[in-house]
């Protein structure tokens, strides 16, 4: 009996071990099924939830570059529209320069003529002046040749010292060379 009850023990325990060998692999697949499906299901989601993620950012950049190309042609247009002003102003400026400059040399021409005009007469005017001065010149020499020609230069009356009989006579000797045309 004990052969007998050891076997039906070993018999049951082979049956038990079976059935609980089943069930764990039952229980095995089912887990496994399950956690395949939990991964195909975070997996998807997590694929999902990416291709979420990349086009959210994709929309994002493109709406980063479409605003950043905004924001640079708004850039672009007002720099013109600065330069454009820029130029205009300095085109101004420079006919402002250019006229300024004209008007400038215009006076100074207008007074340089003005003085050269006034020194032209003044110069005619001495001009004159030399010329009459000449002719008074040469009229007065005439004149005094022709005095001179006409009269004397000697004095009415001679002086003592002169006359012939007292040259030579003096006190000093310097005096009578002189007198006689000595030297």
């Amino acid at each position: 009996m004990a052969t007998e009850q050891a076997e039906a023990l070993v018999g049951e325990a082979k049956t038990e071990a079976d059935r609980t060998t089943t069930e764990a692999r039952d229980l095995a697949q089912k887990l496994t099924s399950d956690a395949r499906s939990t991964a195909d299901a975070l997996t998807s989601d997590a694929h999902n939830t990416a291709e979420r993620v990349t086009s959210e950012a994709q929309a994002a950049a493109e709406k980063a570059t479409m605003e950043a190309r905004d924001l640079a042609r708004n850039i672009e247009e007002r720099a013109r529209a600065a330069a454009e002003k820029v130029t205009v102003e300095a085109a101004e400026r420079a006919a402002q320069v250019d006229k300024d400059a004209t008007a400038r040399r215009n006076a100074l021409f207008s007074t340089l003529e003005a003085e050269r005009d006034e020194l032209t007469t003044r110069v005619d005017h001495l001009r004159a002046h030399e010329q009459q001065f000449r002719s008074s010149f040469i009229s007065h020499l005439e004149k005094q040749i022709v005095a001179l020609r006409e009269n004397r230069l000697a004095p009415e009356q001679t002086p003592d010292l002169l006359r012939d009989g007292i040259r030579g006579t003096s006190a000093t000797p310097r005096l009578d060379a002189l007198l006689n045309d000595e030297r």
